[in-house]
């Protein structure tokens, strides 16, 4: 099973036990969480962001090899599965731009997997946590994982030990 597969399925698995309608994903990439969640539970959700600045940033080696063509194909194929997705809506834009287009306790669950460095952890967390509904989710992942420090960090200091782990790396904080 490959990783983007693992974490799809501790979407999905949410998805399906709880009400959830309206979802961000930040930090989409070549779009294979969103693909599988929507192949899955589209018929359950209402609308999905999909939020990805889609262009070169340090991030790490396999991000820095990838062309200005090659961004942009893969965010003109995100722009394609709109046609297959209809609650689909894709935002070429940053975590941080992208969260004052919604209103507060607007998001079901929020995804965070975009920049990995402990600040824009801390950041991401703190510009999506007001936008989740009560009875909603806020997750993320590569905790724990040995090139992304900065991801646990950030968890561990805004959460303290009030989330769980699940799957392939996947922090999730439910909010009450």
């Amino acid at each position: 099973m490959k990783n983007s597969d693992r974490r799809a399925n501790v979407l999905i698995d949410i998805i399906q036990k709880h009400d959830i309608k309206i979802i961000a994903e930040v930090g989409v990439d070549k779009c294979a969480v969103l693909k599988k969640v929507l192949d899955d539970c589209g018929n359950f959700i209402n609308q999905y962001w999909a939020i990805d600045p889609w262009a070169s940033w340090d991030f790490t080696d396999k991000f820095q090899k990838r062309t200005e063509e090659d961004w942009k194909n893969i965010y003109l194929y995100a722009c394609k599965l709109m046609r297959y997705f209809p609650q689909l809506h894709v935002l070429k834009l940053t975590s941080l731009k992208a969260s004052k287009f919604f209103p507060k306790k607007y998001f079901d669950l929020v995804f965070i997997d975009a920049d990995h460095q402990y600040e824009a952890v801390q950041d991401d967390i703190e510009a999506w946590l007001p936008l989740i509904k009560k009875g909603g989710f806020i997750t993320g992942h590569d905790y724990g994982h040995k090139n992304f420090p900065g991801v646990k960090k950030a968890v561990d200091e805004f959460f303290d030990i009030d989330f769980t782990i699940c799957g392939d790396k996947v922090w999730i904080k439910e909010i009450i």
